[in-house]
């Protein structure tokens, strides 16, 4: 709830409108957008669906591995 407050979501609404938006989004516009954000320049990108597990491990993909993936699935 800090988080929300720290960014004046005082309704404690955006992972509803969140989740609202990626139901109207098509996987082929996801994947567009994965393509714009894995600029060259960046080093890391974290994509959480689900709170960490108690045992937590981390998985990595450079960018040509996720976009592959994202298009095979």
């Amino acid at each position: 709830m800090w988080l929300a407050l720290g960014q004046g979501d005082y309704q404690f609404s955006l992972t509803s409108r969140i989740q609202l938006a990626l139901q109207g989004l098509a996987k082929q516009e996801f994947i567009q957008f994965l393509e714009k954000l894995l600029a060259a320049d960046y080093d890391v990108l974290f994509l959480a669906t689900d709170p960490a597990p108690v045992q937590s491990y981390v998985k990595t993909m450079n960018k040509n591995q996720l976009i592959e993936k994202l298009r095979t699935n």
